[in-house]
């Protein structure tokens, strides 16, 4: 292997590991809510349940919330 690949993988090795680790886990993601709708409600409504009005009941509201993002 030359010193340019070796430099090339060094550097953008973690980048295009992170991209496959990500698509992969899409794809397989995917897959399994195509093959059980039931979970990706469940994951859906958990997530609808978490990010709706988080500061209700805070006497300082929370830097994040879904509503001020536009």
């Amino acid at each position: 292997m030359s010193d340019y690949n070796l430099a090339v993988l060094l550097s953008y090795g973690a980048v295009l590991s992170v991209a496959v680790f990500v698509s992969v886990f899409s794809v397989i993601a995917l897959g399994l809510f195509i093959a059980n709708a039931r979970a990706a409600a469940l994951l859906f409504f958990v997530v609808i349940l978490c990010f709706v009005n988080p500061s209700y009941g805070y006497l300082v509201a929370p830097e994040f919330d879904v509503y001020t993002k536009g």
